[in-house]
């Protein structure tokens, strides 16, 4: 979420966390229900993929160790 642009993060923390309506985060914001509804889409995303890409580094770092550690013809 750290890695959000401002407003994506902004929009994405009164909708998802807090639960406030597109039409109040909008009213807030300054901006319009559709812009919110779009930078919620393209913060979900962004975190969306930020959470795969973890997860295959940490698959990554999990088959390494178990290779170092003498397994390789085992599968983890």
């Amino acid at each position: 979420m750290a890695g959000l642009p401002p407003q994506q993060f902004d929009a994405v923390v009164l909708r998802y966390i807090l639960g406030i309506k597109a039409h109040r985060i909008g009213w807030y914001m300054g901006l319009s229900e559709q812009t919110v509804n779009y930078h919620c889409r393209q913060g979900k995303q962004r975190n969306e993929q930020a959470v795969h890409t973890l997860a295959q580094e940490g698959q990554r770092r999990h088959h390494r160790r178990w290779q170092r550690d003498g397994h390789e013809g085992l599968t983890p």
